[in-house]
């Protein structure tokens, strides 16, 4: 039996048309993978690495890494926060985090240098808090936006 095709514009089909089932494979993810301190809020924030997803799909990528504190450090105080995946850092630097710091507000981003996910990666969120002579701090979260197909099983 030949297969029958159309050729249709891009655009021209919206999710309101789509009326019959579309299997997995041919469906996209979008996921925030979030990680937050294990320390509440009214402490400072600890060093830490925590697994904070774990990618399932034929393929993906890495689209953004944005991290922010409830409370900014003090003084000379700094955290940083780099992402891995599989033990191994996604971004040209850690994050990092200091005095500049606008409590509440995404802080500037991490720069991904490694953006190719596959099928079983694991990303992780590594910290380091260095007080200095001032204070750590508080309520610190990061958010790794990945796109992920869909798995073939």
């Amino acid at each position: 039996m030949a297969q029958f095709q159309v050729q249709v514009p891009a655009g021209s089909i919206k999710d309101a048309d789509i009326t019959g089932p579309i299997t997995s494979a041919k469906q996209e993810q979008r996921r925030t993978l979030q990680y937050v301190n294990s320390v509440a809020v009214g402490t400072a924030s600890a060093a830490e690495t925590r697994v904070v997803g774990t990618i399932y799909g034929t393929s993906g990528a890495t689209l953004s890494v944005r991290a922010g504190c409830a409370v900014a450090p003090v003084g000379d105080a700094t955290f940083t926060v780099d992402i891995k995946k599989n033990g191994t850092t996604i971004l040209s630097a850690p994050i990092s985090l200091d005095s500049t710091t606008t409590a509440y507000t995404v802080q500037v981003p991490g720069t991904v240098t490694v953006s190719a996910l596959a099928d079983g990666n694991v990303i992780t969120a590594v910290t380091t808090s260095t007080p200095g002579t001032g204070t750590a701090p508080q309520g610190v979260w990061c958010a790794v936006e990945v796109k992920m197909d869909a798995t073939t099983g």
